[in-house]
């Protein structure tokens, strides 16, 4: 079979062991932060950010006022769901319960002791409200400029010497007792954190190290979103003082972005928990399969259809025609209908003991003995090979090759529409998906909290759906065969 085809089995076949290297959040999961468009990249908020005397505490709960904030800025299309359909609304509160639990099962378990995992934290309050109070304050900048546009070199300057970037606003939060030494530490903390969360996920090399000028940029970036968040921290503490049209849009900010910081770390907690511990109480030994096999010997007892391949290669022998036996025996949808046949083949696009039986025969006969893979096993027989150059210029060789396929691959009983996969790597994936299932319920269990499916939701008009359809079929342009309007004249000269 052709690596084409071979790579759709893969993709199953590999899932145990994917899993057993990472652990991924259950897809609807992390739906929640695509869901929750409003959030953005960065979420959180804290009023008393120091490095010293961060605690984080995952949140029980969310109120039915946080709910409703969270679906204010959704499109109509999703309020509108939202609004006609209860199970919608109990999808999306049970989907923000899991993820809390998730969260409070990583703090039960000591992760957020961790100094790599509190450094995280930490920055993620910093760098949400830097972010939410850059584009408050920033209603349009220059999309050329970046985020943080309106930070000044000098203020990066003054940063990193320990003085307020706006003098007055932050007097009375206690800045003037940090020292440069204090803030060097700080970025310090920051780098090495992000640098063993890398090396510990996997996206970097253990012996990697940043460059000098990616150093720098980093620099430069937690410097700006430092002294943002020190700004903002400052208006949000002075807020009382203004009108109270403006002391209103300075508290609905403060309580938007402490319910985006719930959301975002537990999100990120739960990702780290997932990958790094779930991970392992996941793994599936070779032992486990095994004993799996031998308790429903119907998975792995492959007799039968090795003798229904004995039998068809018995037809080649007593004078069958391999295409049409193929047409009628083989159970590769990829080639059946053509005989079996697949032409052209370049050398490695087709499984190695396939490949390696084939190119043994001379062309126009056919293998004596079945060759097993993990699809199954096979009766090839060689049509014509010649020698070739690869991409490279090396030699290489392309052939055409027939075969009948007897698979022994399994469908999930409980789902007839899955792909088949080999025996081993169905029972691993199931029996992974079922300690998968027990773990999360136990987690749930263990780890209380509490969600409302019930909360207010704005009014949505047909106008406003009607509105968001159109922008959507702008952004996706004409449909394919659809007439667009033809060319205007070309202009004459006069």
């Amino acid at each position: 079979m052709s690596n084409e085809n071979e790579k759709t089995a893969a993709e199953q076949a590999d899932i145990a062991d994917s899993r057993k290297k990472k652990f991924r959040i259950p897809r609807h999961w992390i739906a929640i932060g695509a869901f929750l468009g409003i959030f953005g990249l960065f979420v959180g908020f804290t009023l008393a950010f120091r490095s010293d005397q961060f605690t984080y505490r995952v949140p029980s709960g969310l109120t039915k006022e946080e709910m409703s904030l969270i679906v204010k800025d959704f499109n109509p299309m999703q309020l509108k769901a939202l609004k006609e359909n209860p199970e919608q609304r109990k999808q999306l509160s049970e989907e923000i319960a899991r993820l809390l639990s998730l969260a409070k099962e990583a703090d039960r378990e000591g992760i957020t002791a961790k100094p790599a995992v509190k450094s995280e934290l930490r920055f993620i309050e910093s760098a949400v409200v830097a972010n939410n109070y850059d584009q408050k304050v920033n209603e349009n900048p220059d999309p050329q400029a970046g985020p943080f546009s309106s930070v000044t070199e000098e203020q990066v300057k003054a940063y990193w010497e320990a003085t307020d970037v706006e003098p007055g606003i932050l007097d009375n939060l206690g800045w003037k007792s940090v020292t440069p030494e204090t803030r060097e530490k700080g970025f310090q903390e920051f780098i090495d954190a992000k640098i063993s969360l890398a090396k510990e996920s996997g996206q970097m090399p253990e012996d990697a190290k940043p460059s000098e000028e990616e150093l720098k940029m980093a620099k430069d970036i937690y410097a700006k979103t430092q002294i943002t968040f020190d700004v903002a921290e400052g208006k949000i503490a002075s807020a009382g003082e203004l009108p109270e049209a403006e002391k209103n849009k300075w508290q609905e900010f403060k309580k938007s972005t402490q319910l985006q910081v719930k959301l975002q770390q537990a999100q990120f907690l739960a990702q780290y928990y997932g990958q790094n511990v779930l991970s392992k109480k996941l793994e599936v030994t070779d032992e486990d399969v095994a004993n799996y096999l031998k308790e429903n010997p119907e998975l792995g007892d492959v007799s039968k259809k090795k003798e229904m391949a004995n039998e068809v290669l018995k037809k080649l022998a007593d004078g069958g025609d391999f295409a049409t036996l193929a047409k009628e025996y083989s159970e590769d949808p990829g080639s059946k209908e053509n005989g079996g046949l697949y032409e052209d083949v370049k050398m490695g696009q087709m499984n190695p003991a396939f490949e390696k039986a084939a190119l043994a025969l001379e062309p126009g006969t056919y293998d004596k003995n079945l060759v097993e893979t993990n699809f199954g096993f096979h009766i090839i027989k060689l049509e014509s090979k010649k020698e070739t150059k690869d991409a490279e210029g090396k030699a290489s060789t392309d052939y055409s090759v027939r075969h009948i396929l007897i698979s022994t691959q399994v469908t999930d009983p409980e789902n007839p529409m899955s792909r088949p996969m080999p025996a081993k790597d169905f029972v691993k994936t199931k029996l992974q998906s079922e300690r998968e299932k027990q773990l999360l319920e136990e987690i749930r269990k263990n780890n209380p909290v509490s969600v409302p499916s019930e909360f207010d939701i704005p009014e949505v008009s047909e106008e406003d759906v009607k509105k968001l359809l159109e922008q959507q079929q702008q952004m996706m342009g004409p449909r394919q065969g659809q007439q667009q309007p033809p060319p205007a004249p070309p202009k004459q000269n006069k």
